[in-house]
Formats: structure tokens, C-alpha cells, sequence
């Protein structure tokens, strides 16, 4: 099977870096709940990722179009479908791949 993390056509990924926000709120609530990161990939054909120690920070992903598989951990791995959101938590092991057939 063929893999890829990112450089897909239309691709959009915008990345803050965490010392941007530990400037703004230093020693404050605020400084955990901030988006990080944020990507578009659209018909992302191969687009897979394994991350076997997780991410430290939270994932959220909502589908726009398309389908894909998602695992989190030891459990079953389901099915994200147009419309759908789904969030993996920190610090957890997942696996999440586009749909030959309809990628997202």
C-alpha cells in the first residue's frame, strides 16, 4: 500500500508555534486551549498517518468530504464519513488513513 503524510494537490496546513502563545498567555488557562495546528487535504488519496506514542496535544477531525478509516489505541478501528467529526485524545497511540475508493 502506498503512504503519504502530507503534499497532497490543494493542501493547506497552517501550524502556530507553541512560544507564540506562551507569550500572549503566560501562566494562564488560556495558554492550553489553543489551536495548534490546522490542515485541509482534500481528496487525499494514500494520506496515512501512525503515530504509535499519539500526539501531545489533541486531534480533531471533521471530514468535508469522503472517507477514511481512524483507530485509537487497541480499539476497532471505524469508519469517519462525510459530515463527521471525531477527536483522539493526547498521549494515545491511533492510526488513520484515507479511503481508496473516496478519500477525504
Amino acid at each position: 500500500m502506498y503512504q503519504k503524510k502530507d503534499g497532497f494537490n490543494n493542501q493547506r496546513l497552517f501550524i502556530v508555534p507553541d512560544s507564540y502563545f506562551m507569550e500572549l498567555f503566560p501562566d494562564s488557562v488560556l495558554s492550553q486551549c489553543y489551536v495548534t495546528s490546522m490542515g485541509y487535504f482534500p481528496k487525499a488519496l494514500y494520506h496515512y498517518r501512525e503515530r504509535p506514542e499519539g500526539l501531545n496535544d489533541y486531534l480533531l477531525m471533521y471530514c468535508v468530504a469522503g472517507e477514511g478509516r481512524v483507530g485509537l489505541a487497541d480499539n476497532p478501528m471505524y469508519t469517519l464519513k462525510q459530515g463527521q467529526i471525531t477527536i483522539l485524545p493526547p498521549n494515545v497511540a491511533h492510526l488513520y488513513y484515507a479511503s481508496r475508493e473516496n478519500p477525504w
